[in-house]
């Protein structure tokens, strides 16, 4: 297609489908800038899921370029999830201090627990397990009761482990 939208939505496609090489073509064309042409494609999207395909492909530095990329002119939720995505990024790489860093933002307010988890993992490999405890903590609100017991579990237990 010669629209930027048309790209991006055959980058979605192409991932849904699982063929990771094609997808990752198509979101390549979608962010490619055109001269004299109007673009729709919301950029920070594009970005976003190219470097899922480049995680996938263990690509790891060109992910985090994209993602780093992509905050500019990102809506609040998309801020989250690229933070959530390159702590992913730096987690495979065992920076757990970057974890740390990109997750511990007093801004980001996490809605969903994963990444609260991800941050308890890496404060618990840096040993510091009572602010891992405390993100464990921050997570319950998010989980329905079954998962709240089995995490209060873990808490009770890194209580214990501190002891």
């Amino acid at each position: 297609p010669k629209f930027s939208e048309g790209h991006y939505y055959l980058g979605l496609h192409f991932k849904k489908l699982g063929d990771i090489k094609r997808a990752a073509t198509a979101y390549e064309a979608a962010l490619k800038k055109h001269p004299n042409t109007l673009v729709y494609v919301d950029g920070p999207s594009a970005a976003i899921n190219l470097s899922e395909i480049r995680f996938i492909q263990q690509r790891f530095t060109e992910a985090d370029d994209l993602l780093s990329v992509a905050t500019v002119g990102a809506s609040v939720n998309q801020v989250r999830y690229i933070a959530y995505n390159r702590a992913l990024i730096v987690a495979q790489q065992g920076f757990d201090e970057r974890v740390v860093t990109l997750l511990k933002d007093p801004d980001l307010m996490w809605k969903r627990p994963e990444p609260l988890f991800l941050l308890s993992q890496a404060l618990g490999h840096l040993g510091r397990t009572s602010e891992a405890a405390m993100a464990l903590r921050q997570s319950l609100p998010l989980l329905n009761q079954e998962q709240q017991q089995s995490v209060q579990f873990l808490i009770q237990k890194m209580g214990m482990v501190q002891k």
